[in-house]
C-alpha cells in the first residue's frame, strides 16, 4: 500500500491517559472527550491540544454528546454509574447499575439511553436526572438512533435479538437470524439514504439490514464482524471484520477489502468522502475511497477507535498501548447545501439557526449552510411567542443538497373563566374567538396565543350575566374573566286547553323547553320577552300549530282550542262464488250528507283480481251496487260505526246460458232463419243497432248505481247482453 500524500508529516500525538477506549466530539465547540478506561479519566482535546482532563468512574469505555444541553456523557464500564461533563468539568454522576455500555442520543426527545449489562436494562436519562428504565434482552451491549422513525435500537448480545425503543417504551423485539457461528448481534448503524439500521452479528458472520421493525435482508461478512460505518459518499457501508473490511451496498456484498490483519473500527471523514479503518494489530489506519485503497497513514500502537471531528477536519485515532491520541488533518470534499426553511412565522419575523456552533439569522423563509458530507447537530433559535418543531436534530449531508422545514407554532397561554351566582349544576357557556365551550362546574377555559379576543356569554334562562360579552387581552400570561350572575324576574305563561276529554295527554314547547299535562293547563315560567311556542298534536284532534307570546312583567293566559276529527274505519267487501282473477266492481254512496270523508257522492272501485275492495268512511249509512259481466249483479245498504270496521259479502250467481241466447223467449236461431232474406240490409245497420244498443246499457247502468235500494237488481237489468243478444 503506498502512503497518503496529504497525512504524510502532518499528523500530532496528543497524550491522554492510559488505555483510550472510546471517544466523541461536541459540534458546538469542537473538543474531543476521549474514554481512558485504563486511567478512569477523560482527556479534553481542542485541535492538537489536551486542554483537560476530566475525573470519571471506573474504567471509562463509551462517550455520547447530548445535543439538546450540550452534555457529555461517559459509560463507566467497571462501576454502576455514568460520568457528565459540561465543556472541561465534571457536572456529577448518575446511578445507572452495573457495567453501562455504548450509549445513544435520541434528538427527538432529547434522552440519552443507556443499555447496562449488569441488569438487562436500558436507562433513560434526561440532563442529570433518570427519566425511566425498560427491560430489554440479555446483555445489551449498545444502541443506535433513528432520525427516520424516531426509534432508538438496542443490540441484545447474549440473547441474540434486537429491541426497539419508542421514547420509554419497548415496542417490540426481533430476532437477528442465526449465521455460521450462531447469533451475537454487537453494534449498528444507520444510512440515511435509504432509512435502514445494519446490525453487525459477531456470531453470526452476518450484518441484518431492518426498515423499522421489519427485516429485509441479511449480507454474509468476514469472521467476527465487530462495527459498521455509513459512508454518505456513495452510501455504501463499511464492516471490519477479522483480516478483512466487506463493503455493503443495500443487501448486496460489493466489496472484500483483504490484507488486515485484525481491523476493529472505522470512520467516515465527510470533508473528503473517505472511510479509514483502524488495524489493532499494526501502526496505521487504512484509507478507503469507494472500492479502492488510497492509501494508509501512520498512527500509534493498537489503534483502537476511530472519530471524525467535523468542526475541525481532523481525524482522531485513539492508540490503546502507546495512550495517545493521533491527529490526522484531512483534505475537503465538495460542498453542498444545507437549506433551514421556516413555516408559520408572520412575514420579516427574524429567526435563527445553529449548525455545529456556527449560528445565522434572516427574516426570510429560509437560511443556508455549505456544508461537506457527513452529520451536522441543528438547533433554532428562540423566537418570543412562538415553538419549532423540530427544534434540533441531525441532519445527514449525503452527496447532495438537504432541505429542513421548521414549524414555527404560537405559545399559547390559558384564558378562565370563572363565574359566580349560579346555582348548580347549572349549564352555562361562552363564545372566544369563535370557540364555544360550556361547563356545569364554576368555570371553562380556553388557549389562545397573544392577541385581543372578543367574547360573548350564553344565555341562561332565568339569570343575567355580567358582563354579558366583552374583549380580553392574552399577552404572555395566563388570563381571568370573571362572570357575575343575577337572577332575572320570571312570570307565568299559562296555555289553557278546550275541547279536550279529560286525561287527554298534550304538550307545548315554549322557548324551546317542553311542557306536558294531562290536565287542561301547562304552565311555563320565563322573564320579560317575546317567545315563539308550538302545539303538539294530538291524535284525533285539530289544534293550533303555534304562534308567538309577549310577556311585559305579568303573567299571560294563551287558549288552545282542539275539535274532534272525524274517524275513518275500513268497510270491506268480499266476494263469493268466484273464481280467481275476476274483475268485480263496487259503487259505495253516503246516503247522509257530511258524513262520507272518502266518498263524496260516490265512488266506483275495481278488484283488479283481487277478492276484496275496501273504503276508508266514517260512522254512517252506506248503499252499494255489484257489477261483472256474466253474473248477477247485487246491491244493498250497510251500517258503519267507528270505531268497529264492516264487512258485507258479495255472492255472485252466473247468469244462465238461456237468458244469453233468446230474446223475449225466441231463439235466436228462429229469428236468423225468419230473418234469413233481409240479412243483407240487417248486416248493413247491424253497427249502428250494436252502438244504440250499448249506449242504452251504459245509461242504465249509470241509474242503477244511483239506485239506493235493499233488494237485488233484476237479472235481466244487472246482466251485460252478449253481440248476440244486442242484434
Amino acid at each position: 500500500m503506498r502512503q497518503a500524500g496529504p497525512h504524510a508529516g502532518n499528523s500530532s500525538s496528543i497524550h491522554v491517559g492510559s488505555w483510550p477506549e472510546g471517544a466523541a466530539y461536541d459540534p458546538t465547540n469542537g473538543y474531543l472527550y476521549v474514554a481512558n478506561s485504563g486511567s478512569n479519566n477523560v482527556s479534553v482535546i481542542n485541535g492538537t491540544k489536551l486542554i483537560a482532563t476530566v475525573g470519571a468512574g471506573s474504567s471509562p469505555v463509551s462517550v455520547t454528546y447530548d445535543g439538546t444541553n450540550g452534555f457529555v456523557y461517559v459509560s463507566n464500564s467497571g462501576s454502576p454509574n455514568v460520568t457528565v461533563i459540561n465543556g472541561t468539568k465534571s457536572v456529577g454522576s448518575v446511578a445507572v447499575g452495573p457495567n453501562p455500555t455504548t450509549t445513544a442520543y435520541d434528538a427527538r426527545n432529547g434522552y440519552v439511553y443507556v443499555p447496562v449489562n449488569g441488569t438487562n436494562r436500558v436507562v433513560f436519562l434526561n440532563g442529570t436526572s433518570i427519566v425511566g428504565n425498560v427491560s430489554v434482552g440479555n446483555y445489551p451491549n449498545a444502541a443506535t438512533f433513528d432520525p427516520k422513525n424516531g426509534f432508538v435500537y438496542v443490540e441484545n448480545w447474549f440473547s441474540n435479538t434486537l429491541s426497539f425503543l419508542n421514547g420509554t417504551s419497548l415496542i417490540k423485539t426481533v430476532y437477528i437470524p442465526a449465521g455460521p457461528a450462531g447469533s451475537s448481534p454487537i453494534a449498528s448503524t444507520y444510512d440515511p439514504n435509504n432509512g435502514w439500521i445494519y446490525v453487525v452479528d459477531q456470531g453470526g458472520l452476518n450484518v441484518t439490514a431492518l426498515n423499522g421493525t421489519t427485516i429485509v435482508g441479511s449480507v454474509g461478512v468476514g469472521w467476527y464482524p465487530r462495527s459498521a460505518t455509513f459512508d454518505a459518499q456513495n452510501g455504501f457501508i463499511y464492516v471490519p471484520g477479522n483480516n478483512n473490511v466487506s463493503v455493503i451496498n443495500g443487501t448486496t456484498l460489493v466489496k472484500t477489502f483483504t490484507g488486515f490483519v485484525s481491523p476493529y473500527a472505522s470512520a467516515y471523514d465527510a470533508g473528503n468522502g473517505w472511510v479509514y479503518v483502524a488495524d489493532q494489530s499494526s501502526t496505521n489506519v487504512t484509507i478507503l475511497n469507494g472500492t479502492t485503497v488510497e492509501g494508509t497513514a501512520s498512527v500509534g500502537l493498537l489503534p483502537w477507535a476511530i472519530v471524525y471531528d467535523n468542526f475541525n477536519g481532523y481525524l482522531y485515532v485513539m492508540n490503546a498501548e502507546s495512550a495517545n491520541v493521533t491527529a490526522l488533518p484531512t483534505p475537503p470534499s465538495a460542498a453542498y447545501p444545507l437549506v433551514f426553511t421556516q413555516l408559520g412565522l408572520p412575514h420579516g419575523t427574524p429567526w435563527n439557526i445553529s449548525v455545529d456552533g456556527v449560528t445565522r439569522s434572516s427574516t426570510s423563509s429560509s437560511i443556508a449552510f455549505s456544508l461537506t458530507n457527513g452529520a451536522y447537530f441543528f438547533s433554532t433559535g428562540h423566537v418570543d411567542g412562538y415553538t419549532s418543531a423540530p427544534s434540533k436534530g441531525t441532519a445527514i449531508i449525503a452527496r447532495a443538497e438537504r432541505d429542513i422545514s421548521i414549524t414555527f407554532s404560537p405559545v399559547t397561554y390559558e384564558v378562565l373563566v370563572t363565574e359566580t351566582g349560579l346555582p348548580t349544576p347549572t349549564t352555562w357557556s361562552v363564545t372566544l374567538a369563535g370557540t364555544s365551550r360550556s361547563s356545569m362546574t364554576s368555570s371553562l377555559s380556553f388557549v389562545e396565543p397573544n392577541g385581543t379576543y372578543a367574547f360573548v356569554v350564553g344565555a341562561v334562562s332565568g339569570w343575567r350575566a355580567s358582563p354579558g360579552s366583552g374583549e380580553v387581552i392574552v399577552n404572555g400570561l395566563p388570563t381571568t374573566i370573571t362572570v357575575a350572575w343575577s337572577a332575572v324576574p320570571v312570570y307565568d305563561v299559562s296555555f289553557v286547553a278546550a275541547g279536550l276529554p279529560d286525561g287527554t295527554a298534550w304538550s307545548v314547547l315554549l322557548n324551546q323547553t317542553l311542557g306536558t299535562s294531562s290536565t287542561s293547563t301547562v304552565v311555563f315560567s320565563v322573564p320579560s320577552g317575546s317567545f315563539s311556542y308550538t302545539v303538539a298534536a294530538v291524535s284525533g284532534f285539530s289544534s293550533p300549530a303555534g304562534g308567538t307570546v309577549t310577556v311585559n312583567g305579568a303573567p299571560v293566559l294563551v287558549n288552545v282550542s282542539f275539535s274532534p276529527l272525524l274517524h275513518l274505519v275500513p268497510l270491506t267487501f268480499r266476494t263469493s262464488g268466484l273464481g280467481t282473477g275476476s274483475n268485480w266492481s263496487v259503487t259505495l254512496v253516503g246516503d247522509t250528507s257530511g258524513l262520507t270523508i272518502e266518498l263524496g257522492d260516490g265512488l266506483t272501485r275495481w278488484s283488479n283480481g283481487a277478492s276484496t275492495i275496501q273504503f276508508q268512511v266514517s260512522s254512517g249509512n252506506y248503499s252499494y251496487s255489484t257489477s261483472l259481466s256474466g253474473y248477477r249483479a247485487a246491491s244493498g245498504a250497510v251500517s258503519v260505526a267507528a270505531p268497529t270496521p264492516a264487512t258485507v259479502t258479495i255472492p255472485f250467481v252466473p247468469v244462465s246460458a238461456g237468458a244469453h241466447a233468446s230474446v223475449l223467449g225466441v231463439s235466436l236461431a228462429t229469428v236468423l232463419s225468419v230473418l234469413g232474406l233481409t240479412s243483407l240490409l240487417l248486416g248493413a245497420s247491424f253497427g249502428a243497432v250494436g252502438v244504440l244498443s250499448r249506449r242504452r246499457r251504459v245509461e242504465r247502468g249509470r241509474r242503477l248505481v244511483a239506485k239506493i235500494s235493499a233488494t237485488e237488481w233484476d237479472a235481466s237489468e244487472e246482466v251485460e247482453p252478449s253481440e248476440e243478444t244486442t242484434l
